[in-house]
């Protein structure tokens, strides 16, 4: 047991204070594609994180112009989700135990989009083989996401 005790200490000392950790870099450190003016932040902490992380899957010339979150039904992922859309595409993305989830849906793909209000707030995308939908939209502005996806397919 001291053994154990010892060799931890040795270690900590050998990595200094802090160690590898303290010297990695955060996701806030890198350069990341930035947000259109006027979107909402994130209220959720959940949808914060989301963004934060799929924002480093975007193309360096990409900016985010609306995002919605909710729980998102694809082809491959079947969870919550943030949705945003680019200039170029649509992407899902979803972290799951290890790793994350993404979808992509280039812009040149959707036939429609259709947003419905209620009990509970729904965007249906539809494309050449099937659609895609997130609901119960617990953050974001699916109203913005909307018109901003007509206004790229006009």
């Amino acid at each position: 047991m001291l053994l154990y005790l010892a060799l931890g200490f040795f270690l900590l000392a050998l990595l200094g204070v802090g160690g590898y950790f303290a010297t990695r870099p955060s996701i806030e450190d890198s350069p990341l594609p930035p947000m259109a003016d006027g979107l909402p932040t994130p209220e959720n902490r959940r949808a914060e994180h989301l963004l934060s992380q799929l924002r480093t899957h975007l193309n360096s010339d990409e900016c985010i112009e609306a995002w919605v979150y909710g729980t998102y039904e694809g082809e491959s992922i079947d969870r919550r989700a943030v949705l945003v859309v680019t200039a170029e595409r649509i992407l899902a993305y979803a972290a799951k135990l290890s790793g994350y989830e993404q979808e992509s849906i280039p812009l040149r793909r959707v036939a429609s989009v259709r947003h419905s209000t209620g009990i509970n707030e729904t965007l249906e995308i539809a494309r050449g083989r099937g659609s895609v939908a997130i609901d119960y939209i617990g953050d974001g502005d699916a109203q913005q996401f909307h018109q901003r996806v007509q206004s790229l397919l006009a």
